[in-house]
């Protein structure tokens, strides 16, 4: 992974709420240049070991309401770090442009 691909995740987070590490997307944006290096090494070292840190493992379960009926459980998501999304971001990504590079669906 590179920085311009952690660079152009963090621009286009969604700005509201935080994961357990109560660091919000907003914090992240404003942050974005002196995070890049650090982020990028540890993003490499977690997709080349491929092991994710246990910290981006970690949600907070309070359910929050997504959209449709409120007595499903499925209309309720975990609120995750905003690490966690940046991560999950870059691998959707990789793997969105590798499937369709190779029209293996």
């Amino acid at each position: 992974v590179v920085a311009e691909e952690i660079s152009d995740c963090i621009k286009h987070l969604k700005d509201g709420s935080s994961g357990h590490d109560q660091i919000k997307p907003e914090i992240i944006k404003y942050s974005r240049e002196a995070l890049l290096n650090p982020v990028t090494y540890i993003f490499n070292l977690s997709i080349e070991q491929g092991h994710v840190p246990s910290a981006l493992k970690k949600a907070n379960i309070t359910p929050v309401f997504k959209s449709g009926d409120p007595q499903f459980a499925n209309n309720y998501r975990p609120v995750l770090p905003t690490f966690n999304k940046i991560l999950e971001r870059l691998i959707f990504n990789r793997l969105y442009k590798f499937i369709e590079d190779t029209n293996i669906i």
